[in-house]
Formats: structure tokens, sequence, C-alpha cells
């Protein structure tokens, strides 16, 4: 439960939900804050569903195989980077998580013909893309992806696919796939 929100201006669509909820609220200057006390991060849901989450987790699998984007080391990687979506996570946390140095991490990745930074172009490129053709808006993808805002997560989006999500989205929502819109 967030300990205090903080706006430079609360909408009138945004306050009956602060109050509703009794969600301090402060009127501040810059971006949009949700402070979060964190002692009960590791607390499990009150609603959590272990079968529900085991289905998912099997159902992304599945998806990720049919892909070909879970084999070996690169597919490890990719796991990882999906899991800790919400804050980037360097070369040394990857390879902390698959229990290996980062230069075991590298050499193995260059026998399989890529590399870390391909990696999170592929992966953060397909996960936007498939935010975007379901119809959510940049802010929308770029909050959900981690990213402070759109302008930092459009950056991002031209550097892996060469063109703005803005653009992707629209010609994704319209019917064409990606090959059109460059």
């Amino acid at each position: 439960m967030p300990c205090d929100v903080r706006s430079g201006h609360f909408g009138p669509r945004l306050r009956p939900i602060l109050d509703r909820y009794g969600l301090p609220a402060t009127d501040s200057t810059g971006p949009h804050l949700v402070v979060f006390d964190t002692a009960g991060f590791d607390d499990p849901l009150p609603q959590a569903s272990p079968l529900t989450a085991a289905l998912f987790e099997e159902q992304c699998a599945q998806l990720l195989r049919r892909r070909g984007l879970a084999q070996g080391i690169a597919g490890s990687v990719r796991e990882v980077l999906l899991h800790r979506l919400g804050g980037r996570v360097s070369q040394e946390d990857v390879a902390a998580a698959l229990h290996m140095s980062l230069r075991t991490m590298r050499r193995r990745l260059a026998d399989e013909g890529t590399s870390y930074r391909r990696l999170c172009s592929e992966t953060y490129g397909n996960l936007a893309e498939e935010l975007l053709a379901t119809g959510l808006t940049v802010e929308d993808v770029a909050y959900r992806m981690g990213y402070s805002g759109a302008p930092s997560f459009s950056n991002a989006f031209k550097q892996w696919r060469g063109v703005s999500p803005g653009r992707f989205a629209r010609a994704a929502v319209a019917g064409h796939g990606p090959a059109s819109i460059a």
C-alpha cells in the first residue's frame, strides 16, 4: 500500500480514488511519484494462487519454446531479463542469477553467436512490440517496462527497432506488420 502519492496536479478522476482508499497525497513539482513502504514486499500476496502462477509460468515457457527463445544460455539470459523487468538488470546481475562468472556468460553467449546487448535489444524490443500491438499507449508501455517516462522509452525503442513506438503502434493497430513500418 502506498505511503504517499506526490503529483504536480491531481486530476478530478484521481482525487476520489486516493480519498476512497485513504491514501495521503502531496502536491509537488516534478514527476508523479508513489512512495511505498518496502517492509512487506517479500510477503506473499493474500489472494495469490500458486496454481494460477504455475499455469501462467508454464504458458510463458511454452511460448518461449515455440519461438525458439528458451534455448541455451541465451534463453536463460532472456528468462532472467523478463523476470526482472521492473528495473534494468546488469550483466553482472544476470551472470550471478545464472550461477556463473561474467566472463563465462559472455564466452558462452559468444559461442551461441550472440551477446548480452543483442539479447537485451531483442528481448525488450519484442516485449515492447507485443505491448504496443495490444493498443496500449506509449506511456503505458513505458511504465510497464520500468522506464521513467515515455521519452526515455521512445529513445530506447528507436534504437531497438529504428522507428518511433508511436509509429509502430499505429501501424500495428491498423493491421500492418513490423516489416511494413520501416
